[in-house]
């Protein structure tokens, strides 16, 4: 069941999507020329590249590299946190089968609607750093929270809290 979505769209993309620009029905002329000029000027960009070994250490050791890497996890370890946890909590809660599914439901519900009006208000107000703190801080005390008390009807409420980032 969860992949009949995905199985729709490839459906849909199999029957409508064009294989190339010239076949696409629904782009301009001048659409399609610049698409083949792009598409033209990244294979000359690749035919002139060479391997270099030297390219590649230099990525093992550049300082950005290993920073980036911090910044990847400490952003994945509290999503996958909340992914792998939220079930148990659920199950806390006395919901198991089809009912413990749907009780993980509303978290993300609330999460998908929370970023569409954040990036609503953040254009609006153009402000993007306090919009990305306020999320982070409500994602910190979330996890602190889930972390110390094991209440599960507090716990799950902090998954909406977790939502906000």
């Amino acid at each position: 069941m969860e992949g009949v979505i995905t199985v729709g769209f490839g459906l849909f993309a199999f029957y409508f999507m064009s294989d190339y620009a010239d076949s696409a029905s629904w782009l301009t002329a001048e659409e399609k020329e610049l698409i083949n000029l792009a598409n033209q000027a990244d294979r000359a960009l690749k035919a002139t590249e060479s391997f270099n070994k030297k390219q590649i250490l230099s990525a093992f050791t550049d300082y950005r590299t290993y920073l980036w890497g911090v910044v990847y996890l400490s952003t994945y370890i509290p999503v996958y946190s909340v992914i792998l946890s939220l079930p148990s909590v659920v199950a806390g809660l006395g919901y198991k089968g089809t009912d413990a599914t749907l009780m993980a439901c509303p978290p993300y519900g609330f999460g998908f609607v929370l970023v569409l009006l954040t990036g609503y208000t953040s254009d609006r107000t153009g402000d993007r750093f306090w919009h990305w703190l306020g999320g982070v801080v409500a994602s910190m005390v979330a996890l602190i929270v889930l972390m110390t008390v094991e209440n599960d009807t507090v716990r799950y409420a902090m998954f909406f809290l977790m939502m906000s980032m």
